[in-house]
């Protein structure tokens, strides 16, 4: 039997089938991960009005010892399809890419400086190599400006943010990205770094995002 439209799910620009979507969350283990993709499955159950759904979405919650999410009413004609539905609440994720949307320049390129300080402050093993740029490129990229490209980053963000104390070794250069292809595999680059069969440099992805999604929130 073919799939309706309300077996898909719009996440990041795209559509999934809720049931691949339901299988990463259970399975991708690392909980901020899986909350950004419970946030979609969650408001599509409201939406279409799947008690189902939201029964699967609270046992992954409750696996992941998340706190359950009171029920919200949906929106009016929200059980027809809609690309442009604007759910009720929003994912952590989802608030921390709309305020450094509304960020100055300089304002993204300070929080990208604190969030590096802090990285090598309290996680200097995560970032032991120059192409760890790539990981923080991604982040970037992935979490916050799905159109910037591995120049632009290099010009405009990574040579302004690197703290002034930071280790010669590691600074980026106008060729460091340029190697990307070489640790992220083909099949691969069409994903998000979060949904990558194998990212090498997964733990610093999300160790950076957790701190510069906190700047991002607490910042005046």
């Amino acid at each position: 039997m073919e799939d309706s439209i309300n077996d898909y799910v719009f996440i990041d620009g795209v559509h999934l089938l809720k049931d691949k979507l339901l299988v990463m969350a259970k399975k991708v283990g690392i909980p901020n991960v899986a909350e950004h993709y419970l946030y979609f499955l969650t408001h599509h159950a409201f939406m279409y009005k799947m008690n189902d759904l939201m029964e699967e979405v609270s046992e992954i919650r409750d696996q992941y010892q998340f706190a359950p999410i009171p029920n919200p009413k949906p929106a009016p004609g929200s059980d027809k399809y809609n690309s442009n539905y604007t759910p009720l609440f929003e994912s952590r994720d989802e608030k921390a890419r709309k305020a450094y949307k509304k960020m100055s320049l300089d304002e993204k390129i300070e929080v990208l400086r604190i969030s590096l300080q802090l990285l090598r402050l309290k996680n200097k093993l995560l970032f032991p190599k120059q192409n760890c740029w790539i990981g923080i490129y991604l982040v970037v990229r992935d979490r916050l400006d799905s159109i910037l490209k591995p120049k632009d980053f290099y010009e405009i963000f990574a040579k302004n943010c690197m703290p002034s104390d930071w280790p010669e070794k590691l600074k980026i250069t106008d060729s460091t990205l340029s190697t990307l292809s070489r640790y992220i595999k083909a099949e691969d680059r069409e994903f998000v770094y979060y949904e990558m069969e194998e990212n090498p440099f997964k733990d610093l992805c999300n160790e950076f995002w957790k701190k510069l999604s906190d700047i991002i929130l607490t910042k005046d």
